[in-house]
């Protein structure tokens, strides 16, 4: 059941979604234009050193200061924007692989699987991960359908409201492992789960996840609202290993979530000795936090002040 919360707050994703499509919509917009009006705007940079830089690091001056935007067209102030919170993202999987303890990654809510393969690209790129061979990946949609039968969409019309803007397509399914064929990376260790969480994150997947021995090295989780929240966080408790990550999108936007995560934190610390460390933000909405044990053996510091001379 999606919580009230989920009707008055609208996540980042619904919003770039919206705007990316208005984008597309406008006539006259192309990525060639838009490459005419950079060069324009910043012909200070010799092309030679362009490269593919994007529009995002292109406002910077090497002594801080970003660049006026008073030039840039509307389309190309949107393609800034959404490059730095696509470049955020992309740095959570970073962030995680440049320091990985092992484990499977785990992403809720995968649509159009753009953070899925920034991780598989960073899980090749990093040296951490080359020690950790036995891994799998997990992504958790619908994947624009919700038509499955048994699904919790049958009897909750709440839900079918919700998901319409990601069920226009139809099932697209194929379509998301196409995208996992072209990226190239790990494809015989990437899962696709189609459907509601509280249809897919089941007793039954735990049981046997758990009896082979697993554990999570990093959840993403993308839930959008509250409800969905706190689903996932339930089923991952007893699943998260030690010295872990976990990334919540709207972490800063959504109220329910850190206070899910306090609850979350303050059971693994009674019941698992783990405790919790921020990492870092990204783009001001979402959370990377690592999951660590806590050493009962420690003993505490000697700390004097020195005597007065």
């Amino acid at each position: 059941m999606v919580g009230r919360m989920g009707s008055r707050l609208q996540s980042l994703k619904h919003r770039m979604a919206r705007r990316l499509n208005r984008a597309a919509a406008r006539a006259g917009l192309s990525w060639s234009r838009l490459n005419q009006v950079e060069a324009a705007l910043f012909r200070d940079i010799p092309a030679a050193e362009r490269g593919d830089v994007q529009v995002f690091d292109r406002l910077y001056k090497l002594h801080g200061p970003l660049r006026s935007t008073a030039g840039l067209t509307a389309d190309a102030k949107l393609a800034a924007e959404l490059h730095f919170l696509f470049r955020e993202k992309a740095e959570v999987a970073l962030t995680a692989g440049s320091s990985w303890y092992g484990g499977d990654y785990f992403e809720f809510g995968a649509h159009d699987l753009n953070t899925f393969r920034n991780m598989l690209s960073a899980y090749d790129m990093c040296g951490m991960t080359q020690a950790y061979t036995d891994v799998r990946f997990y992504a958790f949609d619908i994947f624009g359908d919700l038509a499955k039968p048994g699904s919790s969409a049958s009897t909750d019309e709440s839900l079918n409201a919700y998901f319409a803007p990601y069920t226009q397509g139809g099932n697209a399914i194929k379509l998301h492992e196409k995208y996992l064929d072209q990226h190239n990376l790990f494809r015989d260790k990437c899962i696709l789960v189609q459907g509601l969480f509280q249809d897919t994150l089941t007793p039954e997947f735990k049981s046997i996840y758990l009896k082979e021995n697993r554990k999570i090295g990093f959840a993403f989780l993308d839930c959008n609202v509250g409800s969905s929240y706190r689903t996932v966080f339930e089923f991952i408790f007893d699943m998260m290993g030690e010295n872990s990550y976990i990334y919540m999108d709207e972490y800063f936007q959504n109220p329910l979530v850190p206070n899910y995560f306090a609850q979350f934190t303050e059971e693994l610390r009674k019941q698992r000795s783990m405790g919790s460390l921020y990492i870092r933000n990204a783009g001001g909405y979402g959370a990377v936090f690592r999951l660590h044990p806590i050493w009962q053996d420690t003993s505490p510091l000697s700390l004097k002040l020195s005597a007065k001379r």
